[in-house]
């Protein structure tokens, strides 16, 4: 397979010795092919594992995806003049829902964040980032309703989303305010909690234990987090910061957790998906 991309990516791969001895091999892997530019990959358009839908959107500004229980494709897409929600169903049908309010911050902010895209099957909703204006939105799928909720920090450039374990927080990050946050679901109250200046909080994701991984862009870390030991509005002891050693560093961007057990232990790989002037 190949990949053309306008920037190099790279994967890397931190091992956390919690609890595993050893890793399960994926059976098969798919390899990609260098183009003859030693600086991007290209992908072929004619693959018997890839399918592409032409979608009826002549603007740039598509960014997240999800899927609901329907299997319905579910995407987002913002530019500076407004944002949408749109369904594409059976392959070919697509219906947009306009998503309201005025833009309340500048066209970067809009062309960086936002656009992540969370389904809640015990409700059937769509919870949603819109940095257009600075809201974490939720889109009832039988009503088409759409509630904003905004965000307390100006211009937070809101992000990634993640439901907590119990399901009764919707947890998202903030790229521009340096925040993470919560909105209870049933209170609609939102918390905010500093992740230190500059560090540009990502995607987030939760393991088995409970324990809140983020991918802190700007920092060039990723930050574990308990969030029992969190307090509103303070940095608090709950953050645990891991850096590549000077003069590595890399600039992590999506995030994922995979716990592996063994006879004795447990280990969890995260997979960090950065943004990198390598080529692998």
């Amino acid at each position: 397979m190949l990949l053309q991309l306008s920037g190099s990516l790279i994967v890397v791969t931190l091992i956390l010795s919690f609890t595993c001895t050893f890793f399960a091999s994926p059976s098969k892997q798919l390899q990609a092919q260098q183009s003859s530019n030693p600086n991007y990959v290209t992908y072929e358009k004619r693959s018997n594992f890839i399918k592409e839908f032409k979608i009826p959107i002549n603007e740039r500004g598509l960014k997240g995806i999800a899927t609901d229980s329907e299997e319905n494709v579910w995407f987002y897409h913002a530019t500076a003049n407004g944002s949408m929600i749109m369904k594409m169903s059976n392959g070919h049908n697509f219906t947009n829902y306009s998503i309201p309010g005025n833009t309340t911050v500048d066209t970067a902010v809009i062309n960086l964040a936002g656009g992540q895209l969370l389904f809640d099957n015990t409700s059937n909703v769509i919870w949603f980032t819109d940095a257009r204006t600075n809201s974490l939105g939720k889109f009832d799928i039988k009503s088409n309703e759409i509630e904003l909720f905004p965000i307390p920090t100006n211009e937070s450039g809101i992000m990634g989303l993640a439901f907590s374990p119990d399901k009764k927080l919707v947890w998202f990050t903030e790229i521009i305010g340096n925040n993470i946050g919560t909105l209870d679901i049933e209170s609609k109250e939102i918390t905010e909690y500093p992740t230190g200046d500059n560090s540009g909080p990502t995607l987030l994701t939760f393991d088995s234990k409970g324990v809140l991984w983020i991918t802190l862009s700007y920092a060039n870390s990723i930050l574990r987090v308990e969030p029992w030991l969190l307090f509103p509005g303070i940095k608090s002891s709950g953050m645990y910061p891991i850096s590549l050693e000077k003069p590595d560093f890399f600039s992590p961007f999506g995030i994922a957790t995979v716990q592996v057990k063994g006879l004795k232990k447990c280990l969890y790989r995260i997979m960090v998906l950065a943004e990198s002037s390598f080529l692998i």
